[in-house]
């Protein structure tokens, strides 16, 4: 669901993104409101998960940014701006 106020995103060798969180909760329940945050390497060798949302985020603003050598996620998670440094 979800994800037009976020997107795709690619810095050097990896492109950024976020999709729908596939874990199951403690009543068996798939949590796909919440949102994982990811990153792959451009010869999709390597995935790695920078952060999944504590609230049900499924429509909720995100963006990675760029800045020196580091690359930020900023995303609103439930009432809470967040910034996750990669």
């Amino acid at each position: 669901s979800g994800y037009s106020s976020g997107g795709i995103f690619i810095y050097d060798n990896y492109v950024y993104y976020a999709t729908p969180n596939n874990v199951r909760n403690k009543a068996g329940e798939y949590q796909y409101k919440k949102t994982d945050y990811l990153r792959t390497s451009l010869d999709g060798k390597l995935t790695q998960k920078l952060y999944t949302s504590e609230s049900d985020t499924a429509t909720s603003p995100y963006a990675f940014y760029k800045q020196g050598d580091k690359v930020y996620l900023v995303l609103l998670d439930g009432t809470t701006l967040k910034t996750i440094r990669k």
